[in-house]
Parts: C-alpha cells; sequence; structure tokens
C-alpha cells in the first residue's frame, strides 16, 4: 500500500465498501487505509473525511446550498427496499430454503440500484447468521 512507499506517505487513501462488517473495516485500516465508507457513499461524510485528513476549511456560498445538501443526501443507514416484484422473489426463496440465491439476488440488487446495497447486505447478513444456527 502507499503507506508503505515512503514517496507516497501524505496521500490520503478512503476504503470504500458495501461490506460493513467490522472485520472488513479492520482489514482495510491493516492495509493502509486512513478511512473507511460505507457504501453507499454519504457525501457529508466524504467532506466530512477530506476536510479532517486533508486539512481544509469549506467555504460555502450560503446557508442555505448546506440546507439543500441535508436534503438531498440519503442515510447510508436507510433501508430502501427493491420494487414488489423483487421482493415476491426473495421471499419465495427464502421460503423453499434457497439461502445461495437469496445471496446472488442480493447481488443482482445492489448492481440493479445502489440505493438498494443496504438493503441487499442486511438480507446477506440475516441468511449467514441463519446458517450459522
Amino acid at each position: 500500500m502507499s503507506h508503505w512507499d515512503p514517496e507516497l506517505k501524505d496521500v490520503v487513501i478512503f476504503a470504500v465498501s458495501a461490506s460493513v462488517f467490522d472485520m472488513d473495516q479492520e482489514k482495510s485500516r491493516v492495509a493502509g487505509c486512513d478511512a473507511f465508507l460505507p457504501k453507499p457513499i454519504e457525501l457529508k461524510q466524504l467532506l466530512y473525511l477530506l476536510e479532517t485528513h486533508l486539512k481544509l476549511d469549506w467555504i460555502y456560498e450560503d446557508k442555505e446550498s448546506i440546507e439543500k445538501l441535508d436534503d438531498e443526501v440519503p442515510s447510508p443507514t436507510e433501508i430502501v427496499p427493491p420494487p414488489q416484484e423483487e421482493l415476491e422473489v426473495l421471499f419465495e426463496l427464502a421460503t423453499l430454503g434457497r439461502m445461495r440465491q437469496v445471496r446472488e439476488k442480493a447481488s443482482e440488487l445492489e448492481e440493479m440500484d445502489e440505493k438498494y446495497i443496504p438493503f441487499a447486505t442486511k438480507r446477506r447478513f440475516e441468511n449467514w447468521q441463519e446458517a450459522l444456527r
């Protein structure tokens, strides 16, 4: 990783992943990343990390611009369910006990639209927990 190269010691590295497990965040830290951002990326969190790690001072045009930014950016923990027909497919697969196919469908949902990543991640995690019981 660049932090081990003396020429790149001042380069700031952010890891970005749809996985929010502590283990994955720790792996990115050990690999030399300065911070971890879960997908979907929350703009306010990204700006904060840029400000902190690059020692920036943001200059805002007006308070209204900041408020508009708050309204436009969804929370990274906000779970947006996919369309009804996709939910029905997931339900049927889960009812039949086809957990591998549920995980595959969750991956498809992530590719369909970034806003479904928290939903898909939660489904995979729940299925993984269920398999351990």
